[in-house]
């Protein structure tokens, strides 16, 4: 079987797992409009998040496919950074919870171009690298950078454990097929397939990754995206 075969058949098999799992998340939300029992209503509550986040997964793998192929096109629009930091806390505020850490926003620009729903899912991934590899109680630091009238840069650092920096290592932390390797040999990665999704639309939106570590913290991560 070709590689295109194969992700051929990966694709079309992910895509048809979507319907019986919005399914799934209906009859969720019925069942909590009906329930009365506050221990019934935490335990249907807590299926549909699961089920939404497993949708959220699942949208981000399909659009590994979709952007290079052009089933799915970019949709750049002026995003305020205070707004959008505003929402990027309410989406981490419960992950931070669980180590108790907190999270420092800085931006110098006020307004940037993008398309908001990739910006957000590769903030989101990064900083839950950030949680997961962090230690109990620290700083997790998000940053928007002016990079010229054409760009910006974004960077999210922790005192977690560091990125690796061997050049093999890190081409396999964002090959699709690879995931498996990199968790065995115990690198830092993202959630699921959340970075060779990082990747891919950064390389659709023309865009770098960089990873940097330093004394102040074990991991950073600064990606720039220029726009047309």
């Amino acid at each position: 079987m070709t590689d295109n075969k194969i992700q051929n058949m990966i694709y079309n098999f992910t895509h048809d797992l979507k319907g019986p799992l919005t399914g799934i998340q209906g009859n969720l939300e019925l069942l909590l409009n009906k329930l009365e029992g506050e221990k019934e209503k935490k335990y249907a509550d807590s299926a549909l998040r699961s089920s939404k986040k497993l949708s959220a997964q699942i949208e981000m793998f399909l659009d590994i496919f979709k952007y290079p192929s052009g089933k799915k096109i970019l949709n750049i629009s002026s995003i305020n950074m205070k707004e959008f930091f505003s929402e990027v806390q309410d989406k981490v505020s419960t992950l931070l919870n669980r180590k108790n850490l907190s999270i420092n926003m800085e931006s110098t620009v006020e307004v940037i171009t993008c398309d908001r729903e990739i910006l957000l899912n590769i903030i989101f991934s990064f900083i839950e690298s950030s949680i997961t590899f962090s230690l109990m109680d620290s700083v997790i630091d998000l940053k928007c950078i002016n990079s010229g009238p054409t760009g910006f840069t974004l960077e999210v650092s922790d005192d977690g454990k560091a990125y690796p920096e061997d050049q093999n290592e890190l081409k396999m932390l964002f090959d699709l097929f690879d995931q498996d390797q990199v968790r065995n040999l115990g690198l830092r990665t993202g959630k699921g397939y959340s970075f060779p999704y990082i990747k891919v639309v950064t390389d659709v939106l023309k865009g770098n990754i960089k990873f940097s570590n330093s004394s102040r913290t074990k991991a950073s991560v600064h990606f720039g995206m220029k726009n047309d």
